[in-house]
C-alpha cells in the first residue's frame, strides 16, 4: 500500500497505482476504503474496465453479490471482452445460484475469449456448484486443453472425477499432477 501511495503523491491520476492501491485496499479487508478509492478512481478513468472490476470484486468479498454483478457488467459495458469482468460476472451468478443465467454468461464469455483457461474453469466450476460434475469435468478438460500446465484446472479435474466416483483417475491424475510440480 506504501509504493501505491507513493505512486500515487508523484502521479496522483495514475491509473495503476489507483487500481493497486483498490487491490491491496481488498487484500486488507479495508473495504469502505478500497470502495472510496475506486469511486475516486473511476471519476479519473471512467472508461476503464480495470477499475470497476476491482471495485466489483471489492463487492464480491463482502458476499454483496447483486452489486458486483452490476459493476461488472459497468465494466462489460466499456470492454465486452475484459477477462477480469467475464469471469468476474459468471462468478457472482455462481455465487447468487442463479446457474442458468451463469451457464449462459460463461457461455457468452468463452465465445468472446475462447482461448482463457480461467474462463473454461470458471464454467466447470459453475456446472459443479448445479451437481452437474460431468459436465463439470468435460468443461475442466477443456481448459486443460487451452492450458495442460494450469493448476487451477488440475485440482478441479480431480475434484470432479472424485465427485463423479472415478477414484483411480483421480488418483492417477493427481499423482501426474504431483510430477509435473516437481
Amino acid at each position: 500500500l506504501d509504493r501505491a501511495e507513493q505512486a500515487l503523491r508523484v502521479q496522483p491520476q495514475g491509473h495503476a497505482a489507483l487500481e493497486q492501491r483498490i487491490n491491496i485496499l481488498c487484500q486488507l479487508h479495508q473495504h469502505a476504503e478500497a470502495e472510496t478509492a475506486a469511486m475516486e478512481a473511476h471519476a479519473y478513468h471512467p472508461q476503464s474496465p480495470d477499475i470497476l472490476a476491482s471495485l466489483a470484486w471489492s463487492y464480491y468479498d463482502q458476499g454483496r453479490y447483486t452489486e458486483a454483478l452490476f459493476t461488472f457488467g459497468q465494466a462489460l459495458d466499456i470492454h465486452d471482452r475484459y477477462l477480469d469482468a467475464l469471469d468476474g460476472r459468471a462468478t457472482a451468478l455462481r455465487s447468487l445460484c442463479r446457474y442458468a443465467d451463469g451457464e449462459a454468461a460463461i457461455g457468452e464469455a468463452v465465445g468472446r475469449v475462447p482461448h482463457a483457461c480461467r474462463l473454461h474453469v470458471e464454467w466447470g466450476m459453475l456446472l459443479d456448484a448445479a451437481d452437474r460434475y460431468a459436465d463439470a469435468l468435460e468443461r475442466v478438460d477443456r481448459a486443460l486443453d487451452v492450458d495442460p500446465f494450469d493448476t487451477g484446472a488440475m485440482v478441479w479435474r480431480i475434484r470432479e472425477l472424485g465427485n463423479l466416483e472415478r477414484f483411480a483417475e483421480a488418483e492417477e491424475a493427481a499423482e501426474r499432477d504431483e510430477r509435473h510440480d516437481a
